[in-house]
């Protein structure tokens, strides 16, 4: 019986010390084909930061429960993304990274 892939998710939680997103939670894909994970490496690296997040909002974000400034929610949609602050946008995708790397592989 050969292996089968399965795909882990996991919620990024923000504590107070990253103060744009303190409470916020956001639910991501965390085991990620490694051609995906390289596209957005090398588009951050590449300073291609469009192309990352839009990457990113639609290929690894699945969920999140975020309101604007009137309390609307903010659809989980690359447009969504767009709508963050950079600040926010960076935050997540930097700790988006950094549990991707601290994964466990078994």
């Amino acid at each position: 019986m050969a292996y089968q892939i399965t795909r882990r998710t996991a919620i990024l939680e923000f504590d107070e010390n990253a103060e744009a997103l303190a409470g916020a939670q956001i639910r991501c894909k965390l085991d990620v084909p490694l051609g995906l994970f390289l596209q957005i490496q090398d588009a951050l690296v590449g300073e291609r930061l469009e192309e990352a997040f839009r990457t990113f909002a639609e290929e690894v974000i699945v969920g999140w429960e975020i309101e604007d400034e009137n309390g609307a929610p903010v659809p989980v949609t690359y447009e969504g993304f767009k709508t963050l602050s950079f600040k926010m946008a960076v935050a997540t995708v930097t700790n988006w990274v950094a549990g991707v790397n601290q994964a466990p592989l078994a």
